[in-house]
C-alpha cells in the first residue's frame, strides 16, 4: 500500500498521540476511581464473585484487569477481614499499595498494565474517527478531525485511565456508525455486527441504557430516508436482535451465573433502611425514587408480598441489574458537585454545557460554531429542495446523538466532570467537516492549509497544557489557574499529580511536611512522615502553620471545607494542576 504524504501525516498524528498516552499512563498517579475498577476486575477473574463495585458493568473492568489475571503472584488476598467486609476502597488501596502483589510487581506497574488495556480502546476510537472521516469526506478532513480528538487535552488526560468514560464515548459513537452502515444495506451479517456493537455499549456504562430509546427512533427515521431498502420488518428484526444479543452478552460477561438475591448483603441493608425510614417518618426527606420503593414494598400489599417472594429467587445477571438499580439510586439521591461558586447534591441543568464551554479547547469550540453557521446557511439555500436533501440522514448519525445525549445528561443529579458527557464530546470534532466541505466547494485550495493549521494549533495547545491535561481549562475559564472558580471535581483534581508531588518532595528533602490530599490514595503509605494541617478554626484560635503545607485543589476549594484560610495565601509552588505548596518555614 502506497503511503501518501497525507497518510503519513495521519499515521504520525495517531502514533505520537499514542506515545503521549503511554507517557501519561506512567506519570499520572492513580486517579480516584481507577484502583477500585482495576481490583474489582481482578477479583472477578479470581473469584467469580461480582459483588465488588457493581455500580458499573463488568466488561471494561474484566478487560482492564486481564493482564493482571495472567500474571502469577498477582492474586487478591481473600482471606483477610478487609475482603470479608467487601469495602472496595480499602481492598483496592491495600492491593496496589501494601499487599503481596504490590510487593512483588510494584503497584505502579500493575496500574500501568490496566491502563494499557484502556489505551487500546482509546486507539480504537481514534482510528475509527480517522477512517470514518477519511472514507466519508476525504483525507484532509480526516487529518483535522483526528487531530482535534487525539490531541484534545481532555482525551489525552482520560484516554489512559482505568475508567469507562472514553470507552463509553467509543461505544456510543460506534453504535450509531454501525446503525448507519446496517440501515444503508440491511443484511443479516450487518445486523449481527450492529447488535453486537449495541450490546457492547450496554456493557460499558449504565448510561448507555438511553440507547434503547435513541436507536429505535433513529432506525424508524432511517426507514423514511432509505425506503425500500430499509423496512419495518428490518426494524423489528433489529430490535429483537439487540434484545437477544445484549441478553446473551450480558449473561456471558457475568460468567453465566444465577445469583440468589438474598446472598447480596445490600438487600438486607435495604430492608433495614426501609424500616428506618418508615419508623422515623422520614419519607419526606428521601427522593421520590425511594418513596416509591417504600410504598411498593409494604409487606401488607400485593407488591410487597411479591417482592418478599422474589428476593429468594436465583436471578441470571443479578449483579448487572443490581448495578443498574444502584446507579439509578445514586442519581436519584444525587452527588455533591460544584458550579460557579455554588455547591449542590442535585446538580444543575446547565452544568455540562458550562463544563464543555470551559474545558474544550477554543479551536474546537470555534469549529463547532463555524460548522453550525455553515449548516444553517446551507439549509437556508436549500429550503426549496425536498426535505431529504435539506436535512440529510447524516444529521441523525452525527448531529442528533450528541444533542440528545446532552439533553438527557442535563437532567442528571451527578455533576462531577466533563468526562460524563464524552459521548457528546466525541462528536464535536466532526463539526469541522461542514467548514471544510464549504471550502472544498468555493475555495478548494484552502482545504489542506486549513486542515494543517487546525492540526498545528491543536498540537500546540496540547503541548502547552501537558502534563496538566486532566486539569486543563481554556481561556474562557481563565486557564488552569482560574478554572477552580467554575467547575471542580474530576475536572481539576482527581489525584493525578501525587507521584509528581512525591518526586518533588524527594528532590527538596523537606523535614517538616503537612499534607491534606483529596482522593483515595492512602496518604500514610506514600508520605509516612506527613503531619496534619491546621484548619480554619485552629488558625482562628491563634495557631499558625509551620513548615511545608501541601493541599490538593479538591480540598482547598471545597465549598464546605475547613481549609479556606489558605486560599488567601500565595502558594510558593504548584505541582501539576492540583497540588498547592505553601512555605511557612
Amino acid at each position: 500500500m502506497k503511503v501518501t504524504p497525507v497518510k503519513f501525516c495521519l499515521i504520525l498524528i495517531i502514533a505520537s498521540a499514542f506515545t503521549w498516552q503511554c507517557i501519561g499512563a506512567w506519570q499520572d498517579s492513580q486517579t480516584t476511581d481507577e484502583a477500585v475498577h482495576l481490583v474489582a476486575g481482578r477479583s472477578y477473574w479470581q473469584t467469580g464473585n461480582f459483588s465488588i463495585n457493581p455500580e458499573h458493568p463488568s466488561l471494561f473492568k474484566l478487560w482492564s484487569s486481564l493482564p493482571l489475571a495472567l500474571l502469577p503472584h498477582s492474586q487478591i488476598q481473600t482471606s483477610t477481614n478487609t475482603w470479608k467486609t467487601r469495602n472496595e476502597w480499602i481492598i483496592a488501596a491495600e492491593y496496589l499499595y501494601t499487599g503481596p502483589a504490590q510487593a512483588f510487581y510494584n503497584g505502579r506497574f500493575l496500574l500501568f498494565l490496566g491502563r494499557w488495556q484502556m489505551m487500546l480502546i482509546w486507539l480504537g476510537l481514534i482510528i475509527t474517527m480517522a477512517s470514518t472521516s477519511w472514507r466519508r469526506w476525504g483525507p484532509w478532513t480526516s487529518v483535522a478531525v483526528t487531530t482535534l480528538i487525539a490531541y484534545d487535552p481532555n482525551f489525552l488526560g482520560h484516554g489512559h485511565l482505568v475508567t469507562n468514560d472514553v470507552a463509553m464515548a467509543f461505544a456510543y459513537l460506534g453504535t450509531f456508525l454501525a446503525l448507519d452502515w446496517f440501515t444503508s444495506k440491511p443484511r443479516w451479517s450487518r445486523l449481527a455486527i450492529f447488535s453486537t456493537v449495541f450490546a457492547l455499549a450496554q456493557l460499558t456504562k449504565f448510561s448507555a441504557v438511553i440507547l434503547w430509546l435513541f436507536i429505535p427512533l433513529v432506525m424508524a427515521i432511517a426507514i423514511l430516508y432509505r425506503r425500500p431498502i430499509m423496512t419495518w420488518r428490518w426494524w423489528w428484526r433489529s430490535i429483537l436482535a439487540c434484545i437477544i444479543v445484549t441478553s446473551i452478552a450480558t449473561w456471558a460477561s457475568y460468567d453465566f451465573q444465577f445469583t440468589r438475591i438474598t446472598s447480596d448483603p445490600t438487600i438486607a441493608h435495604l430492608w433495614q433502611e426501609r424500616a428506618k425510614i418508615v419508623n422515623t417518618d422520614g419519607l419526606l426527606s428521601v427522593p421520590a425514587y425511594t418513596r416509591l420503593f417504600v410504598r411498593l414494598s409494604n409487606p401488607s400489599s400485593m407488591t410487597g408480598q411479591l417482592m418478599d417472594t422474589v428476593q429468594h429467587w436465583s436471578v441470571p445477571t443479578y449483579w448487572y441489574w443490581r448495578g443498574l438499580f444502584s446507579d439509578a439510586s445514586h442519581n436519584a439521591y444525587g452527588h455533591s458537585g460544584f458550579l460557579l461558586g455554588h455547591a449542590s447534591t442535585q446538580g444543575w441543568w446547565d452544568y455540562f454545557p458550562v463544563a464543555i464551554a470551559v474545558k474544550a479547547p477554543l479551536l474546537l469550540l470555534l469549529s463547532v460554531l463555524a460548522g453550525t453557521i455553515v449548516l444553517l446557511i446551507e439549509s437556508m439555500r436549500n429550503r426549496r429542495r425536498p426535505w431529504r436533501q435539506r436535512y440529510p440522514f447524516t444529521f441523525w448519525i452525527f448531529g442528533f446523538p450528541p444533542l440528545a445525549f446532552l439533553a438527557w445528561s442535563m437532567t442528571s443529579h451527578i455533576n462531577i466532570g466533563v468526562r460524563h458527557v464524552f459521548p457528546v464530546y466525541v462528536f464535536l470534532p466532526f463539526t469541522i467537516v461542514a467548514v471544510l466541505r464549504y471550502l472544498q466547494h468555493y475555495r478548494p485550495k484552502l482545504v489542506p492549509a486549513i486542515a494543517l493549521s487546525v492540526s498545528i494549533i491543536t498540537v500546540i495547545v496540547a503541548t502547552s497544557a501537558w502534563p496538566n491535561t486532566i486539569g486543563y481549562y481554556n481561556a474562557l475559564a481563565g486557564g488552569t489557574n482560574d478554572g477552580h472558580r467554575i467547575v471542580l471535581d474530576s475536572n481539576l483534581d482527581w489525584n493525578q499529580d501525587i507521584w509528581r508531588l512525591k518526586n518533588f518532595l524527594h528532590q527538596q528533602q523537606f523535614s517538616d511536611i503537612h499534607i491534606a490530599l483529596f482522593g483515595s490514595i492512602p496518604t500514610p503509605t506514600l508520605f509516612p512522615n506527613a503531619l496534619p494541617i491546621l484548619n480554619d478554626q485552629q488558625i482562628h484560635d491563634g495557631l499558625r502553620p509551620t513548615g511545608i503545607v501541601i493541599i490538593s485543589a479538591g480540598i482547598l476549594y471545597d465549598v464546605h471545607g475547613s481549609l479556606t484560610w489558605y486560599r488567601t495565601q500565595p502558594a510558593r509552588w504548584r505541582i501539576g494542576s492540583s497540588m498547592y505548596i505553601y512555605d511557612y518555614r
